[in-house]
């Protein structure tokens, strides 16, 4: 009870991580630093010798990914070098990583193209405890999300510092603690987990003790990372941020619908709420993506709003609607007099905007205002630390157990996250992808077929 009351306070006050990129910010400060890396015109030049020859989409038809398949020049381009500090662009050959490299995939300006940016940078040390409570976690995976291409971009509420590490979670093993970390139930080789907004796809990271979470033995990593932001979710969604007034106590007997099921946490809100009780899931999504919908026990919807609107309109006991194609209009106009509205997510919208009828449409109805309800991680998160740990623990369990599954697409290595933003950005994936920072190669799921 003392920690859950201390974490309370506590949560809200973390700044987050450090690593050895910390210590070397006076260096771009240096008025010898070249000041043109960023240019446009340097990124297109160093862009052209990167480029890939496999685009990301043929790889994923690849049970297996060998780097040495990539078939790129070698890396020529003139990378500014600093102490303790290699830089390299994503895509070549000569980039790839020494087992025993500390590194993280980092981007010095925000972009939307991720190619542009992304870098990897290596250190010939590891970070230490400074703080009493800090620690050193080898991450072993972290998810690589369209959250993440959002912060990237600079088009989320929230900006890192530059420069900045993607990866909105993660989970690995506790390497060092600082001195008062054992008293707070911690040691050298428990498997952690952290919500930590930016900084996941690095290979080591230093972590404040009440901002991570023991992990079950037996849980896979990759799957467990999948748990921490996707599940989570999809969790609090159903259970936590609907409005009572609006909404029924249990979801046994509802009809939900999902805006986007295809996706990540899509998949999570129909595993989720079928688990609940909920008599019919319906989801919406392109045709490729149907059979995997009605494997999961959902009623398979078309993507556009003209497909699916008239089938359900003033049906639904919960919607969530993690695209806004039209400002969540459609979603609205699904719903039962007694209904509730859930808006978490734009992925219709990759530069974070409404449409432009969105306020004049819905914005000024009371009636919508009181249906709707708005969920964001974080604000969860820093609003119920004890409530947001709790759920945690039990999704953390319940895949212990196998009773939720995540569908992985692809397995990839630091090397490969730039890939992996472009093809998120481009849309269409129908699972998550989760970096394994000391892998050697990806491994990416065959296509779904349903009878594979």
């Amino acid at each position: 009870a003392a920690v859950d009351h201390l974490y309370s306070k506590v949560v809200k006050k973390i700044q987050g991580r450090t690593s050895p990129r910390e210590t070397e910010q006076n260096i771009f400060k240096d008025p010898n630093f070249p000041k043109n890396r960023n240019d446009q015109d340097s990124t297109d030049a160093v862009q052209g010798e990167f480029k890939l020859n496999k685009s990301f989409i043929e790889k994923l038809h690849c049970s297996t990914f060998d780097p040495d398949a990539y078939g790129c020049s070698p890396i020529k381009a003139s990378i500014p070098r600093c102490v303790d500090r290699h830089d390299s662009f994503l895509g070549g050959k000569a980039s790839y990583l020494k087992n025993d490299d500390n590194a993280e995939v980092v981007y010095e300006k925000f972009s939307l193209k991720p190619h542009h940016v992304l870098r990897i940078n290596r250190y010939d040390s590891v970070p230490m405890p400074v703080d009493p409570l800090d620690v050193v976690i080898k991450v072993e995976a972290s998810t690589v999300s369209r959250l993440d291409t959002t912060i990237r971009s600079g088009c989320w509420h929230e900006t890192p510092e530059l420069p900045a590490t993607p990866g909105f979670d993660c989970i690995g093993i506790i390497t060092k603690c600082g001195t008062q970390v054992h008293d707070y139930g911690f040691k050298e080789g428990d498997r952690v987990v952290s919500i930590i907004k930016w900084g996941g796809n690095s290979r080591y990271l230093t972590l404040n003790a009440l901002q991570v979470i023991k992990v079950p033995i037996g849980v896979d990593p990759a799957e467990g990372a999948c748990i921490i932001t996707t599940y989570m979710t999809a969790y609090q969604c159903l259970h936590r941020v609907r409005n009572k007034k609006h909404a029924k106590d249990s979801l046994e007997n509802s009809r939900i619908l999902v805006v986007g099921g295809n996706g990540a946490v899509g998949q999570a809100l129909i595993q989720l709420a079928l688990k609940a009780g909920a008599e019919t899931v319906f989801a919406t999504a392109s045709e490729k993506h149907h059979d995997l919908l009605k494997y999961l026990g959902a009623y398979a919807l078309g993507r556009e709003t003209n497909q699916w609107l008239p089938k359900v309109k003033g049906k639904m006991d919960i919607v969530i609607d993690l695209v806004c194609a039209d400002g969540y209009y459609s979603s609205y106009v699904a719903l039962k007099k007694t209904g509730q509205l859930i808006c978490t997510g734009a992925a219709g919208h990759p530069k974070g905007g409404f449409s432009s009828n969105w306020w004049s449409n819905v914005g000024k109805s009371a009636n919508f205002m009181n249906k709707a309800i708005s969920y964001d991680i974080i604000e969860s998160l820093l609003s119920a630390p004890l409530e947001f740990r709790h759920d945690l623990i039990y999704l953390l369990e319940q895949l212990r157990k196998k009773k939720i599954k995540p569908n992985i697409l692809a397995r990839i290595p630091l090397e490969e996250v730039a890939d992996a933003h472009a093809k998120i950005q481009s849309g269409g994936l129908d699972g998550s992808i989760v970096c394994l920072p000391w892998s050697k190669k990806a491994v990416y799921r065959q296509p779904f077929r349903r009878f594979a």
